[in-house]
């Protein structure tokens, strides 16, 4: 089974760079022993030709990991390894999801790597451990795969509403997240001032739990939209007395009033969660 690995690349001047970035992933074996996988270029699997851009989130998915010709499946992953083969790359945030289980772990990095800072580079690879976020998991269960959302965009200007593709992926309160996907509707989305219905997100990975912590989303084209509420329920059950509720417009990236080209990614807390 393979995992999904989200790379945001940090906002400071000197941040964006090309494909020269390669992972590992660091995990413990069956008797509780460190492993490191072979190395793999994430970017060879990313959804955007120009990788790592200033403020860019990357979907790179598929990235299968293996040892010793032995593909790693396992969901006792720990880190990553980090090794940078040029001047210098920032790190905003790293995420990796497993596809056979929907657990995942994170970490905001918010750091630069490279032979300019001696961090992570080829001859010398940084370990980044990631954070593993459970927040209630005991007597919880995961029984939804399919939620509706609806989406409300901000009033005031045609202008800020878009047409561009927009992927989210949801974060339970038992440490599992959906698979990130892109969700479409005929004709024209994401109006300013309008509320769109946007049925049948398939978690795909694992089934969630209807108490969701969180929501990503990764906004792909040149447009600067601006999102200002979500809710999210699982299909199966209705809107009304299930959803979880996501102030958008408290999210944008710092100093961005919208989505655009390359500042294109935000994370939301549930307000049940803030």
């Amino acid at each position: 089974m393979a995992y999904e690995v989200l790379i945001a690349t940090g906002r400071d001047d000197g941040a964006d760079a090309d494909k020269k970035l390669e992972i590992a992933l660091v995990y413990n074996d069956e008797l509780g022993n460190k492993q490191v996988s072979d190395y793999v270029n994430p970017g060879d699997a990313s959804n955007r030709n120009d990788v790592w851009e200033n403020g860019q989130l990357d979907i790179c998915n598929p990235i299968r990991f293996y040892k010793n010709s032995v593909e790693i499946t396992t969901d006792d992953f720990i880190g990553v390894m980090i090794a940078f083969s040029d001047k210098d790359w920032q790190l905003d945030t790293i995420w990796v999801t497993n596809h056979k289980t929907g657990k995942y772990r994170w970490k905001h990095a918010d750091k630069f790597f490279g032979s300019k800072y001696n961090v992570g580079t080829t001859s010398d690879p940084y370990e980044l451990a990631l954070d593993d976020e459970v927040i209630d998991e005991v007597g919880l269960t995961r029984d939804y795969d399919d939620f509706t959302f609806v989406v409300t965009t901000q009033g005031g200007d045609n202008s800020y509403g878009t047409n561009d593709k927009v992927y989210y992926k949801l974060f339970d309160n038992t440490g599992c997240a959906s698979q990130t996907a892109r969700m479409e509707q005929w004709g024209d989305q994401y109006e300013a001032d309008e509320s769109n219905t946007l049925p049948n997100f398939d978690t795909l990975y694992t089934k969630l739990n209807n108490n969701l912590t969180k929501v990503l989303i990764i906004k792909v084209g040149d447009d600067g939209w601006r999102p200002k509420y979500m809710t999210a329920a699982p299909t199966i059950l209705g809107a009304d007395a299930n959803s979880s509720t996501f102030n958008l417009q408290d999210y944008m990236p710092p100093g961005e009033p919208s989505l655009d080209t390359h500042h294109n990614w935000m994370v939301a807390p549930s307000k049940a969660y803030e």
